[in-house]
């Protein structure tokens, strides 16, 4: 999201109307059946107020993308997660292909993963 407007910093349009940007945006995407991705990897980890940059912003997307604060910056790690549309489609294309194709790059390692759930835990609890 913030790639799109650059609104996590203020430093281009008030809340309301990036708000009314990203609903406007979404009916279009949803109208021709085109997956929203949100790019909350600044935004994201209670930047905005919310867990969510799109719950800040009442969106709701079809992708999610995070990473740098989902292990407080301590260490590299990132996050795709999949609404339960684009999971359904995942998991068709994995069945048809015998595999699930996906990437490897920081992805996994115990240490992160680690971080990421206490650092998650501290940010949703610790508000």
């Amino acid at each position: 999201m913030q790639d799109f407007c650059r609104a996590s910093d203020g430093r281009r349009w008030s809340y309301s109307a990036f708000s009314r940007i990203l609903r406007c945006c979404s009916k279009i995407l949803n109208k021709y059946d085109i997956p929203f991705i949100a790019d909350e990897v600044i935004c994201g980890f209670g930047r905005t107020g919310n867990l969510w940059g799109s719950q800040t912003y009442n969106i709701q997307p079809d992708i999610l993308i995070a990473s740098k604060c989902i292990t407080s910056g301590f260490f590299p790690l990132g996050a795709v997660i999949l609404g339960e549309k684009m999971t359904q489609e995942m998991m068709e294309a994995s069945y048809k292909a015998e595999e699930f194709f996906h990437g490897f790059t920081a992805g996994g390692h115990p240490v992160g993963c680690a971080l990421a759930l206490e650092a998650i835990d501290i940010i949703i609890n610790e508000k």
